[in-house]
């Protein structure tokens, strides 16, 4: 059977052919007598997508930490690229900092996983007390 390979947006599933100006089904039982021609007939259906949004940390665009969102290749692709501009506060929790650093983008096959990515920084600070008399005491820390 004849085939047309699918596009990112499409997939053309052989619908039948036609045969002296009549359409006939893929199905059809077709008595051959002589040489005769078939022009093969494609259907077109929208090919959807699944696009996966992750963050461990900060929040997706609209809230929310994971989100998965089902659409075809347009509005898929639209998605994705609204987050090659995204911005993000940097988010701080338990003595360390969180830096929105970019993201992710895998595919395979009809799904495709965006993970923004977070460089973590840990908070250094020093504490200075005076007590007295010009003496001075350290306190360092380093909180991982």
């Amino acid at each position: 059977m004849p085939t047309k390979a699918d596009d990112d947006e499409f997939a053309y599933p052989l619908r039948g052919f036609m045969l002296d100006g009549k359409e006939i089904s893929a199905d059809d039982t077709v008595k051959v007598t002589a040489p005769m021609e078939l022009t093969a007939l494609y259907g077109k259906e929208e090919l959807i997508y699944t696009v996966s949004l992750s963050t461990e940390f900060g929040e997706l665009i609209g809230g929310g930490k994971e989100k998965t969102v089902t659409c075809n290749y347009l509005d898929a692709k639209k998605l994705i690229e609204s987050y090659n501009s995204y911005t993000s506060e940097d988010v701080y929790l338990h003595d360390a900092m969180h830096e929105f650093t970019g993201i992710s983008v895998s595919k395979e096959g009809r799904e495709w996983k965006v993970v923004l990515n977070w460089q973590h920084i840990d908070i250094r600070f020093t504490v200075t007390f005076d007590y007295g008399e010009g003496q001075t005491a350290v306190i360092s820390q380093i909180s991982a």
